[in-house]
């Protein structure tokens, strides 16, 4: 694995580009934060990529008693990473593999984690693969297991995920079909919406995931939500876990939190009103919410790398 190299992207952030051991080149974002507080990494939804991130980071890396450096990923066949064949849905140990690689690169350990869904159980099995890479973890809208319901309802949208012509159907596309999962987004964040799920090509919206990904989820439904986490996130009993939880998710169920409790007595929960699956992280309630937690665990951190360096 090699360093290839990093420019500064719209003067917020730098464009992280790698080699995996996988031999694909990877994609992933760091926003240089003040020293002093552990740093953060920023896991995507199974679908997602870094850019979903975004709002988090901007604030989270901003000048501030609260201000770290955060790093966010594109796992291969996102995002801007590279893709491999699939012949499934995505193997959870393969995204695994890219995240390790990045923390390597980055000299990331004792690190703050928040994974989204699929990116939460990801953070599960890379600090059970390496466990001195996780010192705090927050689990956005992420859980062991998902309901059967909420993950075919995921599944179905990545397989049928359009492509629109311009940024402003864009906009109106994803208003009409997720208005009822997050009702309180103004005509700005609408906009923001759009450029999380859509790549931009030429100045017009482009698919932001391999298009394997679609055919294999298409193909997979009813599948995805059998597998289950739970001697993973037993493991991590050592390690602060907050989940943030949707207010009209239908991803995880009031037993599974339960459940969670049980395994982990010292779990906190927060829950976000007014949003559905995943919660966006993109407004002052819940960036406060991880701020103020991930600041409650910053004692006795490691002081976050300097530089990228190459291995």
């Amino acid at each position: 694995m090699g360093f290839v190299g990093s420019q500064r992207g719209r003067d917020m952030w730098d464009d992280i580009r790698f080699s995996g051991r996988s031999g694909a080149e990877l994609a992933a974002r760091r926003y240089r934060g003040p020293k002093g507080r552990r740093p953060l990494l920023c896991l995507p939804a199974l679908a997602g990529n870094s850019a979903g991130y975004h709002a988090l980071a901007e604030s989270l890396s901003a000048s501030g008693p609260e201000g770290r450096t955060v790093y966010s990923i594109d796992c291969r066949g996102r995002g801007a990473s590279q893709a491999t064949a699939l012949n499934g849905p995505p193997d959870i140990l393969a995204d695994a593999e890219d995240v390790l690689d990045l923390m390597t690169l980055a000299g990331l350990d004792d690190a703050a984690v928040v994974g989204t869904g699929h990116g939460g159980q990801l953070a599960m099995i890379v600090a059970l693969l390496r466990p001195r890479s996780t010192a705090v973890l927050i689990l956005n809208e992420s859980a062991p297991q998902f309901e059967a319901d909420g993950a075919v309802r995921m599944m179905t949208e990545i397989a049928a995920m359009p492509i629109p012509s311009t940024w402003a159907e864009a906009e109106t596309l994803l208003k009409s079909q997720y208005v009822q999962r997050y009702p309180m987004l103004s005509a700005a964040q609408w906009g923001s919406f759009a450029r999380t799920h859509y790549l931009e090509k030429a100045g017009r919206p482009a698919r932001a995931f391999d298009p394997m990904l679609g055919e294999v989820m298409s193909l997979s439904r009813g599948r995805l939500h059998d597998q289950t986490f739970w001697p993973q996130f037993a493991a991590l009993s050592r390690v602060p876990v907050l989940l943030i939880r949707a207010e009209l998710s239908d991803m995880i169920s009031q037993q599974t939190i339960n459940e969670m409790r049980a395994v982990h007595p010292l779990l906190e929960v927060e829950r976000v009103a007014g949003q559905g699956h995943p919660a966006l992280l993109n407004e002052e309630a819940s960036i406060a919410i991880a701020a103020r937690f991930l600041s409650r665990h910053d004692l006795g951190a490691a002081k976050p790398a300097e530089e990228l360096k190459a291995v």
